[in-house]
C-alpha cells in the first residue's frame, strides 16, 4: 500500500483546512489522519490562541503526526502554515524515516501580497495583516 504524507503550506485564511477537508471527504476515516497545531488551542470547542503555548503545541502536533506514521496510516496530513522550510522540515524528516512519500501542497498565493487582505478577512483565528506580513518575511 502506498503511504503518503502531505505537508500543507499556506497563510491563515488561504484555504488550507478547506483543501484538507475536501481531500479526505470520500475516504474511509481509518485511512487518513489530519494533524494541526491549531487543534491544541481549542478549549470546549472555542479557539483560544496563547502564544506562550505555541512551541509546546507544535511539539504535541509533531508527536501525534509521528504516532500516525508509526501506525502505518496510509495518508498522514500536516495542516499547519508551514511557510518556512524549518517549520515543515521536522514533518518531512519524520515521514521519510517511516518510508512515506512526501508531497508539499501550497494553498493560496504566498507571495502575492494583494491576497493578504482577503486572507485576513477569511481566516478563522483573527490573524491580522501585520502578523501575516511577518510570517512571510521571517
Amino acid at each position: 500500500m502506498d503511504k503518503k504524507a502531505i505537508i500543507v503550506i499556506g497563510l491563515p485564511g488561504s484555504g488550507k483546512s478547506l483543501f484538507v477537508r475536501r481531500l479526505v471527504a470520500d475516504l474511509p476515516s481509518n485511512s487518513y489522519a489530519i494533524h494541526s497545531t491549531d487543534h491544541y488551542f481549542y478549549r470546549n470547542q472555542v479557539y483560544s490562541f496563547d502564544e506562550s503555548l505555541l512551541s509546546k503545541n507544535h511539539r504535541k502536533n509533531q508527536c501525534a503526526f509521528e504516532q500516525s506514521l508509526h501506525a502505518q496510516i496510509p495518508l498522514v496530513i500536516c495542516d499547519n502554515t508551514n511557510i518556512q522550510q524549518w517549520q515543515r522540515q521536522p514533518y518531512i524528516d519524520l515521514a521519510c524515516a517511516q518510508g512515506y512519500r512526501v508531497e508539499l501542497v501550497r494553498v493560496g498565493l504566498l507571495h502575492d501580497r494583494t491576497q493578504l487582505n482577503k486572507y485576513v478577512s477569511r481566516n478563522s483565528h483573527g490573524v491580522g495583516l501585520d502578523v501575516m506580513r511577518k510570517m512571510l518575511s521571517s
